[in-house]
C-alpha cells in the first residue's frame, strides 16, 4: 500500500510492479484495490451492499446553492 500511495503521489497513478493492475475509478466498473494478506484488483466491491440504496427512490435535495421559491 505504502509503494501504491508514493507512485500515485509522484506520477497521479498508483499502479507500481508489486500490485496488480489497478484501473481508474470510474461508476460503471469501480475498480477498487483491496489491500489485505492478498493484494486483489476487485470491480464493485461493495455492490451488495450498495445496489439496494439505489433502488429506494428519492426526491431532489435543494442545496444551499440552488434559489429556493419565493414566499407568496
Amino acid at each position: 500500500m505504502h509503494r501504491a500511495w508514493i507512485s500515485f503521489v509522484r506520477t497521479g497513478d498508483p499502479n507500481h510492479p508489486d500490485l496488480p493492475p489497478w484501473r481508474p475509478y470510474d461508476k460503471g466498473a469501480r475498480a477498487t484495490m483491496r489491500f489485505d494478506a492478498v493484494v486483489t484488483a476487485l470491480d464493485d466491491a461493495a455492490g451488495s451492499a450498495r445496489l439496494p440504496h439505489e433502488r429506494v427512490p428519492h426526491e431532489r435535495v435543494r442545496t444551499s446553492a440552488q434559489p429556493s421559491a419565493p414566499l407568496i
